[in-house]
């Protein structure tokens, strides 16, 4: 039995994972498990822009954390203060 490659045609042996011909993954499980690592490699901070091909069936979205990060920040910075202003009551009642 043969694996046709999606890419360029060529017939490859049932054995095989990658094309011989251009090295496209022949298996989904292989193609999904290489664009997820491709994904886990690309690590653009902010706007990162990912282009939808209708022919590619393992399109998975991005997840975007940056907002958790920053509520995380202000909520220090809002337990920060709250505890400079307890200092500052404290010694301005005690005098």
């Amino acid at each position: 039995m043969t694996k046709r490659c999606r890419r360029c045609g060529f017939e490859n042996d049932d054995s095989h994972f990658f094309c011989q011909q251009c090295g496209e993954a022949l298996d989904d499980d292989v193609r999904l498990i290489m664009s997820y690592e491709k994904m886990k490699k690309t690590s653009a901070p902010s706007k990162q822009t990912v282009s939808r091909n209708d022919q590619d069936d393992d399109f998975v979205p991005v997840k975007r954390e940056e907002k958790k990060k920053s509520h995380a920040v202000l909520w220090a910075l809002l337990a920060a203060l709250v505890v400079v202003a307890g200092i500052g009551i404290y010694f301005w009642l005690a005098h």
